[in-house]
């Protein structure tokens, strides 16, 4: 007897097992289905790709420090390395004029002070085109503060042209052209942001950062020319801006260890030229923004579907309150202007009554003396 009993508990036992066994193959083999078995048998090929991504957002630099002299002008030296920590007695200049450098909680840079210096001296003639819309100012600025000291430089500049001539310092390369990715989301924002901005004599901003008349300036034609080398504009060598429509891009250059890397184009905040920006409290006025002319409504929530009073739309309940307070107004003067009237005819009355005996007695004695 005993023995029939293990035996019923043995086969109860394998037969619960079996069961467990069954649903982790199901779980398995849903998990491996489709497009995951796929993953599975090119393991190696995927790796690869997931181990460039890791690199492209993770912080790292292409550039920091100058190593080239060109009259005015300075270029960049090849860094491939993480960015260095400013120091706290600069941290306020940083912030000022690049503060989306110092997101969650950031305090490290790809440029050292000396190209923030230029970067700043850089930016005062554009302050002084675009002062009229801070918000447009902003992002111009940030256009370049991501550009020059970005801690994630690396994602979305590439050098591709290096020179050692005359105008090296220490004998030593600088980079004499990069390649700077931008998203098209970007790059149209940014675009939309200046587009109405005007100078103090009423020409279109973009018609001077373009080089060409406003109709003819496209995103395209704009960041092609304020990237090319031009020491009028202190530009110390060629940024050839990529706009791409991708989030990705997979891109090799000869002038860094990595030589193939997956490059994640720059994507960061941009303002609107009706909003305030992280520069300025101020938006753009109406004159240097359209979006800025279009007048709201006193009470907007209140013409919105989700608002209600009991069973009435918010619009429909004011509207009779607002006709019943009117009423309630006017019947009130209505009865005050009653009051005053009745009150001043007594009045008027008493005083007749008490001129009148006066006027008699007057005219009895003057007989009477007659």
């Amino acid at each position: 007897m005993n023995y029939y009993f293990s035996k019923q508990n043995s086969l109860k036992t394998t037969l619960k097992y079996f069961f467990i066994l069954f649903i982790f193959l199901n779980l398995f083999f849903k998990l491996i289905n489709g497009e995951n078995i796929k993953l599975f048998l090119s393991t190696k090929i995927n790796i690869s790709e997931i181990n460039n991504e890791r690199f492209a957002l993770e912080q790292g630099c292409v550039m920091r420090d100058i190593c080239g002299v060109d009259g005015e002008l300075r270029q960049n030296c090849r860094y491939e390395g993480r960015p260095v920590p400013i120091s706290l007695n600069v941290e306020k200049e940083y912030r000022d004029l690049c503060p989306q450098l110092f997101k969650d909680g950031n305090i490290a840079t790809c440029c050292n002070h000396a190209q923030f210096e230029i970067l700043r001296n850089k930016m005062s003639l554009p302050r002084m085109l675009l002062q009229r819309c801070p918000s447009c100012y902003s992002n111009f600025a940030n256009f370049f503060c991501q550009f020059t000291c970005s801690p994630f430089q690396a994602n979305f500049v590439k050098i591709t042209e290096m020179l050692n001539n005359s105008k090296a310092i220490y004998n030593e390369a600088y980079i004499s052209r990069v390649e700077y990715y931008i998203t098209s989301k970007y790059a149209q924002q940014f675009f939309d942001s200046c587009k109405n901005v005007r100078t103090t004599t009423g020409d279109f901003v973009l018609s001077i950062l373009c080089g060409t008349s406003i109709d003819n300036c496209t995103p395209e034609r704009l960041f092609k020319y304020i990237g090319t080398y031009n020491k009028a504009l202190n530009i110390p060598f060629t940024i050839d801006v990529i706009i791409s429509p991708n989030n990705q891009i997979l891109s090799t250059t000869p002038y860094q260890k990595q030589k193939q890397r997956l490059l994640k184009p720059m994507n960061t905040t941009t303002f609107k030229c009706n909003q305030s920006s992280d520069l300025s409290d101020s938006p753009c006025s109406c004159v240097d923004c359209l979006s800025a002319c279009t007048s709201s409504a006193p009470f907007p929530y209140l013409f919105q579907e989700s608002c209600k009073m009991a069973t009435m739309d918010c619009s429909t309940a004011m509207s009779i309150m607002a006709t019943c307070i009117l009423f309630g107004v006017v019947m009130l003067a209505v009865v005050l202007h009653y009051i005053l009237r009745m009150y001043t005819s007594e009045d008027v009355d008493d005083i007749a009554v008490d001129i009148v005996p006066v006027q008699l007695r007057n005219l009895l004695n003057s007989l009477e003396f007659n």
